[in-house]
């Protein structure tokens, strides 16, 4: 155990040092660098989050020490690769655009969100980081055919479309500070949550009330949604359990965020999880699961759907955990407005198949209600979701060339 435990702490710094290499280059220079071959990542999964990138190396479960070793060495010649590219000189425009995403960085890790001054200081960081990203990441005209394509989604005009891109930037860091805010607090009752305006909340009450069922919480990257979460969690028994679906690791206080006098909080990861045993503890009855549905295809499984009028693929594990678990959907967005957070919760879904619908069938019709409730949010608050500048990426090729040709012949 020990040795094996030594292999995971080695790793681990040989990520970390990866990660810190890859966090002085743009976006752009590293995904140039995987499409033309230069940067090692056969076994490695890098994430870029706002607070970075983040590698994980797919050799931390290889049992016995010389396969071990093997494998060790392999990351030490990936990591040795990495830091000789991320060392190339780059260009004017990069530095700038590195210098303003590491203030950016700085600035959320700070969890700057009260002080009038500090938020607009954040926002002009984050605007002049969109800027440079956007100048980097594509041509002139790869950038006004993805504007096209939102604009036709949205119904807006292109210009419309850039300025909520950047404001959208803007957003998705002020978000971010708020969750770090309250990754900082363990207790539910602390004064971030008062300012959330949500007009259910005492149907919520009632409904929930010495109700022991499993329940599916959903939400899509939209506001405050860890505060919100935390605000609903409030109103649960001591006794109830949470479990989270994440992508990446986080602080460790996040482990806390919804614990009672007896309850628990579950967090899982994306890609590490056992379906089966979340639907098992969610079949005992008195379990939370909280997840966003907002996801393609890089978290697992998708079905067909249409979305802004358009076929599209959304991820089905929500819907297919909650038949599967035989627990109802409730479904509820956040967003700001006016200086305050507001939850909208909207009616329960029933997960349970009608009689004689297939599994894949039921996944898919609930799956579409959920995607039509995000339409409807991103639809009234564009600039406050998180994945509003990959929007086209949701369409599948024949909508997107419908897309491109109707803008055309607009």
């Amino acid at each position: 155990m020990a040795s094996c435990q030594d292999f995971q702490l080695r790793c681990q710094q040989i990520e970390d040092r990866m990660a810190q290499s890859l966090q002085l280059r743009s976006q752009a220079f590293i995904e140039h660098s995987i499409r033309a071959g230069d940067l090692p990542v056969d076994g490695l999964r890098i994430l870029r989050t706002e607070r970075g990138a983040q590698v994980f190396a797919a050799c931390r479960n290889v049992e016995g020490p010389t396969q071990r070793e093997e494998h060790f060495e392999k990351l030490k010649a990936q990591l040795s690769v990495i830091e000789k590219l991320m060392a190339q000189p780059m260009s004017t425009l990069e530095w700038i655009h590195v210098s303003c995403r590491r203030k950016l960085h700085d600035s959320i890790k700070a969890a700057i969100v009260e002080h009038p001054l500090l938020r607009g200081y954040l926002k002009l960081v984050s605007n002049c980081t969109s800027y440079s990203e956007a100048l980097l990441k594509e041509e002139r005209v790869t950038r006004q055919l993805r504007r096209q394509i939102i604009g036709v989604l949205l119904g807006e005009p292109e210009r419309r479309v850039a300025r909520l891109l950047i404001q959208q930037q803007h957003m998705t860091a002020l978000f971010y500070c708020w969750r770090l805010a309250h990754y900082q607090t363990r207790k539910t009752d602390n004064a971030q949550l008062s300012r959330f305006i949500w007009p259910e909340e005492s149907a919520y009450q009632r409904m929930i009330q010495e109700n022991q069922e499993s329940r599916v919480l959903v939400t899509i990257h939209m506001g405050d949604f860890v505060g919100a979460m935390k605000r609903i969690a409030t109103h649960a028994s001591p006794e109830r359990s949470v479990i989270t679906l994440k992508r990446e690791h986080d602080s460790p206080a996040l482990q806390h965020q919804f614990q009672g006098e007896k309850g628990q909080h579950h967090v899982l990861l994306h890609g590490q999880y056992d379906p089966v045993e979340i639907v098992a503890r969610m079949r005992q009855g008195n379990h939370t699961l909280n997840i966003l549905f907002d996801l393609g295809d890089d978290f697992g499984e998708t079905t067909e759907v249409y979305f802004f009028g358009y076929r599209a693929r959304f991820v089905k594990g929500p819907a297919l955990l909650a038949i599967m678990a035989k627990a109802p959907i409730l479904p509820f967005c956040t967003f700001e407005q006016s200086g305050a957070s507001f939850i909208d919760m909207q009616a329960e879904i029933d997960a349970r198949p009608v009689h004689g619908e297939r599994l894949d069938v039921a996944c898919q019709r609930i799956t579409q209600k959920l995607a039509k409730l995000a339409e409807t949010w991103i639809r009234r608050h564009p600039e406050q979701w998180k994945f509003l500048p990959e929007l086209p990426r949701y369409l599948d090729r024949q909508s997107i060339r419908v897309c491109s040709q109707q803008r055309a012949g607009g």
